[in-house]
């Protein structure tokens, strides 16, 4: 999807006789995007950890190592990382974020996982390991069942 655009309840087309041709199109609430979904005979889109095969449930799902992992990335931001300038904006090397992932995410590598150590894991690395993690969850964390709540609570 376009960076320019507002991208709540978008959703692509792609067109079967037109191949690599895609539509992106924007409903005016999740459950207009869903009935729209239903009517074109949609699937929704399944993602996949880069440590997981794609489409696995396990590796998808906010589990205890992923919670994990983020609590312990948070914290190491919280202690060396809030006086960096766009903390969030800057992304890290793509091949370190993929590693940083494999290793927060493994059950037996991620106890020995030190991020303290600035010449291994760069602050940038880490935050873009964090919105990676998030990114590929099946679900975001304001789900979108609880999204009409979280409007009217902000509202």
């Amino acid at each position: 999807m376009s960076d320019s655009i507002d991208k709540r309840f978008c959703f692509d087309l792609t067109a079967q006789d037109r191949p690599g041709v895609q539509y992106t199109l924007q409903a005016l609430c999740e459950d207009d995007r869903k009935l729209w979904m239903d009517a074109m005979d949609g699937k929704e889109p399944m993602y996949a950890h880069p440590t997981g095969p794609p489409g696995s449930q396990e590796e998808t799902s906010l589990d205890e190592a992923g919670l994990n992992f983020t609590s312990k990335a948070i914290a190491m931001l919280e202690s060396r990382g809030l006086e960096d300038q766009g903390l969030y904006r800057l992304v890290g090397v793509s091949s370190k974020v993929t590693k940083l992932l494999q290793l927060g995410l493994d059950r037996r590598k991620s106890e020995k996982l030190m991020l303290d150590d600035p010449a291994e894991w760069e602050v940038k690395t880490i935050t873009s390991a964090i919105k990676q993690y998030f990114r590929n969850l099946p679900e975001p964390l304001m789900t979108y069942n609880l999204h009409s709540a979280f409007i009217a609570a902000a509202s």
